[in-house]
């Protein structure tokens, strides 16, 4: 068994660590958004500019973000800053028009007194070592603070290993919604809704 890291956990990260959670974002998401923005150095470019920091939970290792978990709330999000005006100053007119169509595709709207989850991404070096288990924990920790009900996250059903760590930190499946109409876009066929209550329901 690999062995667990006592690594520290901070709320955001500076803007001289932005590529570095650019680039660990991209590993685990490029599957989808590189559906958006095809070419990777436009993609990691967009995703400095759009970062909102204080929407993400980071680990470090040797001053190294080495994990990230991001959030989005009613105001904002860790990819809040996606606009029109951003992506064409990277993509051009026509390209952006087109990412903002994919991107409309995967945004999920949170429900009042619900924290959605707005991904979570380990380094290939460092997985099995409970990061991603800190890092959710710290995501609960901040739904219970500040009065969330539930943490809600959506997992590809292309995702089993990400499914099983969910669990084993509480997170219950909910629902599942078939994506078969957009499968030959995304290469996933249904999302399952899984939700950590932090209060009883009434």
């Amino acid at each position: 068994m690999a062995a667990k890291f006592d690594l520290p956990i901070q709320r955001g990260f500076s803007d001289d660590q932005r590529i570095q959670v650019a680039e660990l974002y991209d590993s685990a998401f490029s599957q989808k958004y590189s559906i958006a923005v095809p070419d990777k150095e436009k993609r990691l470019r967009i995703f400095q500019a759009v970062f909102v920091p204080e929407c993400s939970f980071v680990a470090l290792h040797n001053d190294k973000v080495v994990g990230v978990a991001g959030f989005k709330t009613a105001e904002n999000a860790l990819l809040g800053g996606f606009s029109y005006q951003k992506l064409r100053q990277e993509l051009g007119i026509f390209s952006a028009i087109r990412a903002l169509i994919v991107l409309f595709l995967l945004d999920r709207e949170s429900t009042p007194g619900q924290l959605l989850m707005d991904g979570i991404a380990v380094s290939g070096s460092m997985r099995g070592k409970g990061i991603g288990s800190k890092l959710l924990n710290s995501i609960i920790t901040y739904a219970t603070d500040n009065g969330y009900d539930s943490v809600r996250l959506d997992v590809i059903n292309t995702n089993p290993k990400a499914r099983k760590l969910y669990e084993r930190t509480g997170f219950m499946a909910v629902k599942e919604e078939s994506m078969s109409f957009l499968k030959y876009v995304f290469n996933f066929s249904s999302t399952l809704e899984m939700r950590y209550q932090t209060k009883d329901p009434d």
